[in-house]
């Protein structure tokens, strides 16, 4: 019965267990996402943009803004799947 004290047996064996790959896929995974939001915000800032400045090239600034979205978007599933 725990009557309020710390179980060191329980403790040392969890952190036997403990592998840390797991922090560093995690830390990895974190990293993939925040430049997936990146990206996005890359996008809304290519938007404003080019609502404001009109150019002939905006059609291409916008399809490479689209594209570095999809590719932050498979690279974080990739990594997703593959750690």
């Amino acid at each position: 019965m725990n009557n309020g004290s710390f179980n060191w047996n329980q403790f040392f064996r969890l952190i036997m267990h403990f592998s840390p790959w797991i922090l560093v896929k995690m830390l990895f995974l974190t990293g993939f996402l925040v430049y997936f939001v990146f990206a996005l915000v890359v996008l809304t800032q290519i938007f404003a943009m080019t609502r404001t400045v009109n150019s002939p090239f905006n059609i291409w600034i916008r399809l490479f803004g689209f594209l570095h979205l999809f590719f932050a978007l498979g690279l974080f599933l990739f990594m997703f799947g593959a750690l």
